[in-house]
């Protein structure tokens, strides 16, 4: 059947055209994957991405992981599958990318996955939660249930402010569905979106959660801000 579809329907890369997949083989190559991990707070190195000691306090996310840098490329990608109809299946080319797989793969002790949620507003504008989608398909990975735990509260987006507004904007408008807190409780937990630009959703995410008795809090992005914190 999916032979048959693809004779009608034949797949072309997103980005440069060619036939044959949503997302070239070429095109993956020049992907920047991250290297290194940093801290979530000040954006400097730091080893397996855990908060460094001087910039944590008890409501920080304990751990950072990246699988790219969000260069041109790794824009084009995350902007296409957001915003064109039916193309957030580049999310799945981009994680199943074999060093993404791989570090995937190595995250352990995480009881539950998390994504953020979406703005009303942005609801509106697509047929999916990205994040949720991208929560989906790890979770599928690393055989780790999805919690979808979180509420956004703020009607305006993020997209378009600046670094202290996205803090002011975001402080106080995540909450918590009752109906899960339960399975929040001394759990650790894997919180998932699709970029990281300021890192003040995933901040304020985590101490939402530790408010509500988190153990622990891994946050992953498929793609970060090389210089999310300047």
């Amino acid at each position: 059947m999916n032979i048959l579809l693809d004779s009608i329907f034949p797949k072309y890369c997103i980005l440069c055209k060619s036939l044959g997949s949503n997302l070239c083989e070429k095109c993956k190559k020049n992907l920047q994957l991250t290297s290194f991990e940093s801290c979530i707070v000040c954006d400097r190195l730091s080893v397996d991405g855990v908060t460094h000691l001087k910039c944590k306090n008890k409501f920080s996310p304990d751990r950072y992981i990246s699988l790219c840098y969000y260069n041109q490329l790794a824009r084009e990608i995350v902007l296409n599958a957001k915003y064109n109809q039916k193309s957030y299946r580049l999310f799945d080319d981009f994680i199943n990318i074999h060093e993404n797989l791989v570090k995937l793969n190595s995250i352990s002790t995480i009881d539950i996955i998390i994504p953020i949620p979406m703005t009303k507003s942005f609801k509106k504008l697509s047929d999916i939660n990205h994040a949720e989608y991208i929560a989906q398909k790890i979770s599928e990975t690393i055989k780790i249930p999805i919690c979808d735990a979180l509420i956004k509260t703020t009607k305006i987006s993020q997209k378009r402010l600046s670094k202290e507004r996205r803090h002011i904007n975001i402080s106080g408008k995540i909450k918590i569905n009752s109906d899960f807190l339960p399975q929040i409780k001394s759990k650790s937990i894997l919180l998932v979106d699709d970029v990281l630009t300021t890192g003040a959703t995933m901040l304020e995410s985590s101490k939402i959660l530790k408010l509500n008795g988190a153990k622990n809090i891994t946050c992953l992005t498929l793609t970060k801000d090389e210089f999310h914190n300047v």
